[in-house]
């Protein structure tokens, strides 16, 4: 009786492994699937990805490959922007991608530092980037770029002077086509945004009283559009020369709830 118990476990059991291990083969990885969404495929985005997936997961078992670390994989090249990944049973993985591109190079000391729209840092340079690029120089700027890891994004932590100019930027219509240069000025508390056609955007947000400062930042910020509707109605002598302001007034009986905005010929 023992004997007959033995034999039917001990087949059970071997069935199973059996079983066990068709399932794993069968549903090893076989089919990296890659597309790129935009012209990344041109520049070695696709060849990077297919390569760095065929030689991590092609032949490994469907079901012990994770995401994140597909995620984790792919994304040690800073330029790749993950838009999609899917594991479709039983041996495929699909992953769609963009390139991240350069947008801004910050100058800090005697390197720059390139970043995509994201604000992702992407790659440290000795030489400043071409027209399509952006600088953005920082005069005592509590911002520590040689901190910055490839691939995360920059400044992007607690309340400062570069996280309120990502706000602006942002809130451009036509940042790109408008801004050719940035300035932040830590010892004034003053961002600059230098305009292709010649005058300049001037954001203040020094305040006497420390307590002010948040506040005097979120309306400051707010105030982006307001701005750009001043440019877009300023004469073509205003849009060549001079300053549009961005300030918050004192009234006398403190400071104004909203953001004075207007174009000086001079900056005081």
């Amino acid at each position: 009786m023992r004997h007959r118990i033995l034999i039917t476990v001990s087949t059970v059991v071997v069935f199973l492994l059996a079983a066990f291990v068709s399932f794993v083969w069968l549903t090893r990885v076989r089919y990296v699937y890659v597309k790129v969404a935009n012209d990344g495929a041109e520049n070695g985005i696709y060849e990077y990805a297919k390569k760095t997936l065929d030689e991590n997961f092609e032949g490994k078992s469907f079901v012990f490959v994770d995401k994140n670390e597909i995620e984790t994989v792919l994304r040690k090249n800073p330029y790749v922007e993950i838009v999609s990944l899917k594991k479709v049973f039983p041996d495929k993985i699909e992953v769609e991608l963009s390139e991240r591109k350069e947008c801004f190079s910050v100058y800090d000391g005697d390197k720059y530092y390139f970043l995509d729209n994201k604000y992702h840092l992407l790659r440290i340079g000795a030489e400043r980037g071409g027209e399509t690029v952006t600088e953005i120089s920082l005069t005592e700027v509590d911002l520590d770029m040689s901190s910055a890891a490839l691939g995360q994004t920059v400044g992007n932590k607690g309340q400062n002077l570069f996280t309120y100019m990502t706000s602006i930027y942002d809130g451009l219509t036509y940042a790109p086509t408008i801004i050719n240069g940035i300035e932040i000025d830590g010892r004034r508390e003053r961002i600059y945004f230098y305009t292709r056609t010649g005058v300049t955007m001037s954001f203040r947000f020094w305040t006497y009283n420390s307590a002010d400062r948040i506040a005097t930042a979120r309306i400051i910020c707010d105030s982006v559009k307001e701005v750009e509707e001043k440019y877009n109605s300023c004469s073509e002598y205003q849009k060549k020369n001079g300053f549009i302001l961005s300030l918050r007034k004192d009234s006398g009986e403190g400071l104004e709830d909203k953001a004075t905005v207007y174009w000086d010929g001079t900056e005081n």
